[in-house]
């Protein structure tokens, strides 16, 4: 499976989580952890959140979680992921690196924009469905009113 799958499925069922997970604090991997922090967006200073559920997080494991975000980060600051937190209207971080940041903000945009006339459009349609509501019972009534009921 490649990275900007992963990613797309991380992206996703943070959008649902609300909040920092719960981590296993025994885990073996903290560079997977790491990695699947920046690819849900979150910010490097999740590890803070992680180190305060936890007893004890040892140097190697702070390496390892950032070596592993450091790498997230490489698939996540791209224009494709922006595009998808633009476009599902996710909030962006602001977690790239400046020199990463463009490609990632670019999409954003695009995204957000076809958010935005998404939203117009179902808007315009929401509304449309009440103006021929409101006409059909104008109708009905004026028809009752003619036959007397």
């Amino acid at each position: 499976m490649n990275y900007l799958a992963i990613a797309s499925i991380l992206v996703l069922l943070s959008a649902c989580s609300g909040g920092v997970k719960p981590v296993n604090c025994n885990t073996n991997d903290w560079r997977e952890l790491g990695q699947e922090t920046a690819l849900r967006g979150e910010a490097v200073r999740t590890l803070d959140k992680y180190k305060a559920q936890c007893a004890t997080v040892g140097k190697n494991q702070q390496k390892l979680f950032l070596a592993g975000y450091k790498q997230g980060l490489k698939v996540f600051c791209s224009y494709e992921m922006g595009y998808k937190f633009g476009k599902e209207n996710l909030v962006d971080q602001k977690i790239c690196p400046s020199e990463m940041r463009s490609e990632f903000e670019k999409g954003y945009r695009k995204g957000a924009a076809e958010y935005a006339d998404m939203k117009a459009l179902i808007k315009d349609i929401d509304k449309e469905a009440e103006r021929q509501r409101n006409a059909s019972q104008d109708s009905l009534e004026s028809q009752r009113q003619r036959s007397g009921r």
